[in-house]
């Protein structure tokens, strides 16, 4: 009885281990996020009221001087979120309170600034 049970817990190891566990072949994968979806989903779950994507109108990568731009004109938030994403080419950010006409003209100035609320 002791051969049997080690036979069987065998073959129900072997199963598993060799495909027991797939996916029925009917079910699609899900298609991988991108980095910047993910960072999507992050702000989104957040439950902010507003949400902006800064970028470089260049499209190249944010360097240190964009970024101390994009801080110098704030939300009047404390509880904002920044989140650096796509390759540190883009920054979003998540708000309770909106951004102020003045910083909103300024920003944009500077950095291609996209209105992701309520998409």
């Amino acid at each position: 009885m002791n051969k049997m049970f080690l036979l069987l817990l065998f073959v129900l190891a072997g199963t598993l281990v060799l495909g027991g566990c797939q996916r029925p072949a009917n079910q699609p994968a899900r298609p991988q996020l991108s980095e910047f979806e993910r960072s999507m989903v992050t702000v989104r779950n957040g439950g902010f009221a507003h949400i902006y994507v800064f970028a470089r109108k260049d499209g190249q990568t944010l360097q240190a001087d964009d970024k101390s731009y994009m801080k110098a004109h704030p939300p009047d938030d404390v509880n904002s979120m920044w989140l650096l994403t796509d390759g540190e080419r883009r920054v979003i950010l998540g708000t309770y309170k909106d951004l102020t006409e003045a910083d909103k003209d300024a920003l944009t100035k500077r950095l291609a600034v996209e209105d992701y609320t309520g998409r």
